[in-house]
């Protein structure tokens, strides 16, 4: 049986996603198996998290969470779309109540304003074409613009990787947290440290884990807003 659990004074965290021109992906059932095999690495990584992890809702072509907090949410959404790349997710994070529980304990069968205001913001970012939305529902509202901006700099350095380059950030920084050496990545993958070296600057990897940090403090911070 589900347990419900209190998050920000009755406050949780839904992050909603669908995949980008979906219908354009070549060898769709490839991918599909390679989008559950993230998404369990990506909810194995960030267990403490999710009140429900990942998962997908319609075939490949959406996914949906409930978070504790907000904090983890674009690191949540980086690293599915690193380790899915060139394929890429655009995500929608949204604030409110859970009305309906269900009792698996996972997303899909949840509802509620939450999830409603993540679609929402999904749904702006679609047209808007917008890595990570924000419907938080807060008075300072250009803090929401600053962690859009970040996200779509983001996304507009991945869209410029080439195979080699997003090969050599996933080795060079994993999602476990490891630090190998630009030696060891490099010997690892079949390259030179200077080709290595290049990759990663030409990737702007430096300022993609920037952008990630400022967008985690400022999520950080609407958390403690509606803690407050």
């Amino acid at each position: 049986m589900h347990t419900r659990l209190t998050c920000m004074n009755g406050k949780y965290f839904a992050l909603v996603g669908d995949l980008v021109g979906s219908r354009k992906q070549p060898s769709r059932s490839n991918l599909a198996e390679q989008v559950e095999y993230v998404l369990h690495t990506v909810n194995h990584h960030f267990r403490p998290v999710f009140i429900a992890p990942l998962e997908t809702t319609r075939g490949l072509d959406e996914v949906s969470a409930l978070l504790h907090e907000p904090d983890r949410a674009f690191d949540i959404v980086y690293f599915v779309n690193l380790l899915l790349w060139p394929a890429m997710f655009r995500f929608g994070l949204g604030n409110g109540t859970i009305d309906v529980w269900g009792s698996s304990g996972r997303a899909s069968d949840m509802d509620g304003p939450a999830f409603h205001y993540a679609a929402d913001a999904l749904d702006r970012g679609s047209h808007e074409d917008i890595l990570f939305s924000v419907n938080l529902h807060l008075s300072r509202t250009y803090t929401e613009h600053l962690i859009e901006a970040s996200g779509m700099l983001s996304q507009a350095v991945m869209r410029d990787w080439t195979p080699k380059i997003a090969r050599a950030i996933r080795e060079y920084r994993p999602l476990n947290g490891a630090s190998p050496t630009q030696k060891q990545v490099a010997a690892q993958i079949g390259q030179s440290q200077q080709a290595l070296s290049q990759a990663i600057r030409s990737g702007h990897l430096s300022e993609l884990t920037m952008a990630r940090n400022a967008i985690q403090h400022a999520l950080s911070s609407c958390a403690h807003t509606y803690s407050g």
